[in-house]
């Protein structure tokens, strides 16, 4: 037999294998579980250091940039940013620019108004990181390296209280959506930190409505990503959101126009009975977007149960 016939042959069983071979489509009704071997600490991006409650918060605030993992090799791309940043000769001066058109997740902070996201949303975002009272997690982003910071954290330290309004040469809004920072010293990690959720802006109102005594708003989080709390409880608790996503290019186009939920993991009926093995004390965090797969982060960690305020934050 010839070659090229035997090539013919093998190409042709090769088809009918396939052929054959069951087609299994995406089961939209089924459930991916996630463990969480500690409880979440909070909602609060700036000072949570914990690698749970990231996982949480990634989905309801937005940094400035995200990685693309299907690019090849993988790659930083802009999220809320128009494009990659204009960085100087030296590497000390950084220009952002801030697409226009976002807005947080509606709530009574903002006062019946739409809230567009915008360059001051992130500077202020910043200073929180190296707001000594909000002993942050994250300090090593910026702390030493803002040009014109230090004085501003000193007297912080000395009186008690951050002056967020003091002017700061390194980090200013100069326009509505233009974010520059100035450093001190070329910093190499900073382009992969501007991808985290500590970097990731909060509005000012938020914190002002519902900061505790270190501004911290660990179960009221308010962000501008696909996500928002509904309601949140500690061990065993549940969160609920449910929030139709932004029509905004930088999603993926499957996600467009969908809704996010999250629920108890079996203390409703809706959640279904509870998984064989799970402990009977423990809290969860249910994740679903409609028509995608839910996602359910249970902790096993038995805790007090801690009420925490509950608010609905329908999207704009």
């Amino acid at each position: 037999m010839r070659a090229p016939t035997v090539q013919r042959l093998a190409a042709l069983a090769t088809a009918l294998v396939m052929a054959a071979a069951p087609c299994f489509a995406a089961d939209l009704n089924k459930t991916l579980r996630v463990a969480f071997p500690i409880a979440e600490t909070g909602f609060d991006p700036a000072p949570v250091g914990d690698i749970y409650s990231q996982y949480v918060n990634r989905a309801i605030f937005d940094a400035l940039y995200r990685y693309d993992y299907l690019a090849r090799p993988y790659k930083i791309v802009p999220n809320t940013a128009t494009a990659m940043p204009d960085i100087s000769p030296d590497g000390k001066t950084w220009t952002f620019k801030i697409k226009p058109g976002i807005y947080f997740a509606d709530d009574p902070a903002f006062k019946s108004k739409k809230r567009e996201l915008t360059a001051a949303d992130y500077v202020y975002s910043w200073k929180r990181i190296i707001d000594p009272k909000m002993r942050s997690n994250n300090i090593q982003v910026f702390d030493g390296k803002i040009v014109g910071a230090d004085p501003v954290v000193s007297a912080a330290k000395e009186n008690g209280k951050f002056d967020y309004d003091a002017p700061m040469e390194g980090l200013q809004a100069i326009d509505r959506y233009t974010i520059r920072l100035k450093l001190n010293f070329p910093s190499y990690e900073l382009m992969a930190d501007l991808t985290t959720s500590p970097t990731a802006a909060v509005a000012r109102e938020v914190i002002d409505a519902y900061g505790d005594e270190n501004h911290w708003t660990m179960a009221n989080p308010v962000g501008t990503g696909p996500y928002r709390l509904k309601q949140w409880r500690r061990g065993p608790g549940c969160a609920r959101q449910t929030n139709p996503l932004p029509n905004r290019s930088n999603l993926p186009p499957a996600d467009q126009g969908r809704s996010a939920v999250w629920w108890p993991a079996w203390q409703t009926e809706s959640a279904g009975p509870k998984p064989t093995g799970w402990p009977k004390r423990q809290g969860a965090i249910a994740v679903q977007i409609n028509g995608a797969p839910e996602r359910l982060y249970r902790r096993d960690t038995p805790r007090a149960v801690r009420e925490k305020r509950s608010t609905d934050h329908p999207r704009v």
